[in-house]
């Protein structure tokens, strides 16, 4: 498998469409995520969630930006409904990946 380096430990993989932050690969194809040697099955929701923060490593993305992936326009959105996907992703990668930052939106960390 050969691999591009992007920015430090963030890494996409070229064949297989993965995207690589520390201990975590996200596998586009299939909509899965490994820590380490588990691996989870993501919700479409989540999927496209846990790609947009990991590709953008290092960066905080706003709630608004977060959102505007995930709904249309004319969809309403309700006021907890991306704490709640943010919580069934912690549950399934571990809570120390996507930190808070508190009034803005989330980030995570290049590990």
């Amino acid at each position: 498998m050969q691999k591009i380096l992007v920015k430090d430990d963030l890494s996409f993989s070229a064949k297989s469409d993965n995207i690589i932050v520390g201990p975590i690969s996200l596998d586009a194809k299939n909509r899965l995520v490994k820590v380490n040697d588990h691996e989870e099955r993501l919700s479409k929701t989540e999927y496209i969630l846990l790609k947009t923060l990991m590709q953008n490593a290092g960066r905080i993305q706003t709630r608004i930006h977060l959102e505007s992936h995930l709904y249309s326009l004319s969809e309403e959105i309700n006021s907890n409904v991306l704490e709640v996907h943010i919580h069934h992703l912690r549950k399934k990668i571990g809570c120390n990946f996507i930190k808070t930052i508190r009034g803005v939106g989330y980030m995570v960390n290049k590990i």
